[in-house]
């Protein structure tokens, strides 16, 4: 399985700090504080489309502790474990009450890229003969990949909403060159036919202001903002995903 593909797959959104972030947001009813987080499993089918046919990938978002602060961890794994010879993940861990990123770490074989959230400063890791990089920010940036999507689920979102906000892009640029602006626009709310049945769902759509990559998602409109489809497209690569399954623990 490309665990680099399955890594940018739900490249998304997040906050600063110990506190929630202070986008540039525009719409109706913007005094909603979002919705609260909750242990989940999504189970997908990665590229659509493909000769091959798609792969199955498992999504956890669970409750944990990294050094020693509780910590929600989303990652992202292959859902026959028999595909790899190595321990392939995905990961973020996201402070539990702000949703803050605090560590992402990917590995595909050998290879490995680790990025630490400090108040002042990105830390980034790739385990191979490159220096670590540092990154000096004012607020961190957004979690993305396996971060984005617990923080998009819990957005106020509704037709009209909009917001601006950084991420660093694991798979461009290099040092401060990895920090990138992306504007987020809820274009529609539509009813589909998904594997959860008929659903109503909003169109969200993610872009960088370098335009190097965008992001399309079809997400729940009702409860938690899980998405149901996403489109992801970076140069000549367009990664189509589509949600099998999705539990959600109770209140």
């Amino acid at each position: 399985m490309d665990h680099k593909l399955i890594a940018i797959l739900l490249l998304c959104v997040g906050n600063s700090g110990c506190a929630r972030p202070s986008p540039v947001i525009s719409g109706p009813n913007l005094g909603n504080a979002g919705l609260r987080l909750k242990s989940a499993v999504l189970v997908w089918n990665v590229g659509l489309g493909y000769a091959k046919g798609p792969e199955g990938l498992v999504e956890t978002i669970t409750p944990t502790t990294f050094s020693g602060r509780e910590v929600w961890r989303v990652a992202h794994y292959a859902q026959d474990p028999s595909s790899t010879n190595s321990n392939d993940f995905d990961l973020y861990d996201l402070d539990r009450t702000t949703l803050s990123p605090l560590r992402s770490v990917w590995k595909s074989g050998s290879s490995r890229l680790e990025m630490l959230f400090e108040k002042n400063e990105i830390q980034i890791r790739t385990g191979d003969n490159r220096p670590e990089e540092r990154i000096r920010v004012t607020s961190l940036p957004a979690p993305e990949g396996p971060g984005g999507t617990a923080w998009l689920a819990t957005l106020p979102l509704e037709i009209g909403y909009q917001m601006r906000y950084k991420i660093v892009d694991r798979w461009d640029g290099l040092g401060p060159a990895r920090l990138k602006m992306l504007t987020l626009v809820v274009s529609e709310r539509k009813s589909m036919t998904t594997a959860l049945g008929v659903k109503d769902v909003y169109l969200v759509q993610m872009k960088p202001d370098d335009r190097s990559f965008e992001i399309r998602e079809q997400v729940l409109a009702s409860g938690l903002h899980f998405p149901v489809a996403v489109e992801y497209v970076r140069g000549s690569l367009k990664l189509r995903s589509q949600l099998v399954s999705l539990a959600v623990a109770a209140d």
